[in-house]
């Protein structure tokens, strides 16, 4: 799990310092450096994926949790989008802060960057979403095939935000 995700941290580490023309740090370095943002990434996105999809059994479990009634589910249930979109923002501003090689900029100027990329991440997502339900005959046509071409264009698009974000 965490090397995995330290090498597809690193993938990204690498396209910021493409996109910026700065030099790669060495193997060892690079490898120890994508690792500690990978266990950073891995806790966000437990707790971003557990914010946004946890369904209506983490909600029910919370609010018993919490000795809540029907409010405090409405109100969990209404912060979860924005919790899960945070997620994803801290995510890009610690990836733009802390992932080029050489490069230390003040977290105000990737603020709009970071911004711009959460924004175009979820717009990206939603389309994409909505694709996936108009075309669902994808499935009858493509089979399991239709599915892989919705998430790796989901990958790449998710990519390209990042990417652009970076660039602001």
């Amino acid at each position: 799990g965490l090397y995995v995700s330290s090498n597809a941290i690193g993938a990204l580490v690498d396209g910021l310092d493409r996109a910026q023309r700065l030099p790669h740090r060495r193997w060892i370095r690079a490898k120890a450096y994508n690792m500690a943002l990978a266990a950073g990434t891995i806790l966000l996105a437990v707790f971003g994926v557990l914010s946004l999809a946890g369904g209506e059994r983490l909600l029910k479990g919370i609010t018993d949790l919490l000795g809540g009634g029907r409010d405090l589910r409405n109100l969990i249930d209404s912060l979860t989008l924005p919790l899960g979109l945070f997620m994803i923002f801290m995510f890009t501003l610690l990836l733009y802060r802390f992932g080029p090689n050489e490069m230390r900029l003040r977290f105000r100027d990737i603020l709009p960057g970071a911004l711009l990329s959460t924004a175009a991440w979820y717009g990206t997502n939603l389309l994409i979403g909505l694709y996936a339900n108009v075309f669902h005959n994808l499935s009858s046509v493509y089979g399991t095939l239709g599915a892989v071409f919705v998430y790796l264009t989901f990958l790449y698009f998710s990519g390209l935000m990042f990417l652009v974000g970076a660039e602001l």
